[in-house]
């Protein structure tokens, strides 16, 4: 279930990135040229890293630390957007719902997954 994780992970950072990018005015009034574009970046390169992890499998000894990794990432982008004004990011709460439901989704996925350590 965690290599669907990281597969639905890389697609909404893909398609994210790629809306920061070619299209900020459809997340920001105002949108800043340089900020869009290195958030952009920086999602497209955690949607790299996401299809990375999802080809690799789970066997692989990134593996535990990379969904640990991706827990953080969307728990902390969800209480930033959800602190954001809506005169900044008018879609503050889509943004917020969406990655808050990736964090259950990694959350689920990687407490159905752990495995009980033997003595």
């Amino acid at each position: 279930m965690m290599r669907w994780a990281f597969l639905i992970s890389a697609i909404l950072e893909l398609v994210g990135g790629l809306v920061f990018y070619l299209y900020p005015g459809l997340i920001f009034e105002n949108p800043p040229l340089v900020a869009n574009k290195l958030y952009a970046v920086a999602a497209i390169t955690i949607a790299i890293f996401n299809f990375s992890c999802y080809k690799l499998g789970p066997d692989t000894a990134i593996w535990k630390n990379a969904v640990l990794a991706m827990l953080f990432f969307h728990a902390a982008v969800a209480m930033i957007c959800f602190s954001a004004p809506a005169e900044i990011i008018p879609v503050h709460m889509q943004a917020c719902l969406t990655h808050l439901a990736m964090w259950v989704l990694f959350f689920i996925s990687y407490m159905k997954d752990l495995k009980p350590e033997s003595p």
